[in-house]
């Protein structure tokens, strides 16, 4: 199928963006605001129709409605460092084994395959071959349809419409996993599931984006968190918040030594840590791919979770964490509300 010129030009924009050190914030914003208008008027969406907007609950996590997932090209932050990411590790694996393509397993490319997309405007087909998983069918339809319109087929080894926590692989040459199937904290979607099941399955060289994902234990002064928030003064360094200690964790290292911690800790704080801090919140990190991270509020991805104010009525003393898999995912959090017995039920 031909490409549509249109939706190509406006796709090297973003691309040139994306990859550019010296556009503006604003400048990135509007193009990808245009980029993703493009696609939903090509595709003459109405994401507000019932078929975009349901959720796909599996047994290992929910996957997000289509309107969700074309929603993220509009995480800023997100979209170009994942971007950014992508690419530094294609470059990589090209300098490596030169004359072979880099490819590319990408797990939750929604309707638009959005963190791929603008690869396919720097490399060409013996550079780079994408294998994609999508569970949402309508997301899949769409899929399809995208890659027809921007005439990259050529780039496609395979399309799956698969549930990636319970997949098979048929390749393990893979190069690069690529999985962005997660919220806020871990939270709800199968990420982790989806890891601990294709990375033993690839190649020992494989690379993993995000390479690390980090969930911290944190107590936030909310007064000087304010000020942080407010702070113009770019020499002028706000303290607000302590790192108590990482929880939970998920790379490829642990995942080959099958070491995924999935036991419960737990963190009790000292008096001076109470009087200074009035808020339990737990920090996500994400390192992309070498110097590609996402940290403290930079994305949606990661917003700090706050678990817990403290009050003088039930005041908290510690919390035991644990990160639980299954239909609901998540970091499971009980709160220690007196030195003598464990965590509330």
């Amino acid at each position: 199928m031909q490409h549509n010129n249109n939706l190509v030009a406006i796709l090297k924009n973003v691309a040139e963006l994306i990859f550019s050190n010296t556009h503006a914030y604003v400048e990135l914003k509007d193009v990808l605001s245009k980029w993703k208008e493009s696609l939903e008027l090509h595709h003459k969406l109405d994401m507000n129709s019932p078929e975009y907007n349901e959720n796909v609950y599996l047994e290992e996590g929910k996957a997000i409605a289509t309107r969700w997932a074309a929603l993220c090209i509009e995480d800023l932050i997100r979209t170009k460092r994942f971007v950014r990411a992508v690419r530094k590790a294609v470059d990589a694996v090209l300098h490596k084994q030169a004359g072979k393509p880099a490819t590319i397993m990408y797990v939750g490319t929604g309707p638009f395959a959005t963190l791929v997309l603008p690869l396919t405007q720097i490399f060409s087909p013996s550079e780079l071959q994408l294998d994609l998983i999508e569970v949402n069918t309508e997301s899949f339809k769409l899929l399809n349809s995208t890659i027809d319109s921007y005439g990259i087929r050529d780039f496609i080894r395979n399309c799956y419409c698969a549930d990636a926590t319970q997949f098979r692989v048929d390749n393990d040459d893979v190069d690069i996993l690529l999985v962005e199937c997660l919220q806020q904290a871990l939270a709800r979607e199968p990420q982790v599931k989806i890891v601990e099941n294709l990375v033993p399955q690839l190649k020992g060289d494989l690379i993993l984006i995000p390479e690390d994902i980090t969930l911290s234990l944190a107590l936030v002064n909310t007064k000087q968190q304010q000020s942080f928030m407010h702070n113009l003064d770019s020499e002028k360094v706000i303290e607000f918040y302590e790192i108590i200690d990482t929880v939970f964790s998920i790379n490829k290292e642990v995942i080959q030594k099958n070491s995924i911690q999935f036991n419960s800790q737990t963190n009790l704080f000292d008096e001076e840590q109470l009087r200074e801090y009035n808020r339990i919140s737990i920090f996500t990190e994400m390192r992309l791919y070498e110097d590609e991270i996402l940290t403290y509020n930079e994305s949606g991805l990661t917003i700090p979770w706050d678990v817990n104010d403290f009050t003088s009525k039930a005041p908290v003393y510690g919390v035991t964490t644990n990160y639980v898999t299954g239909n609901d995912p998540k970091l499971d959090i009980k709160l220690i509300r007196t030195r003598e017995t464990g965590p509330d039920q």
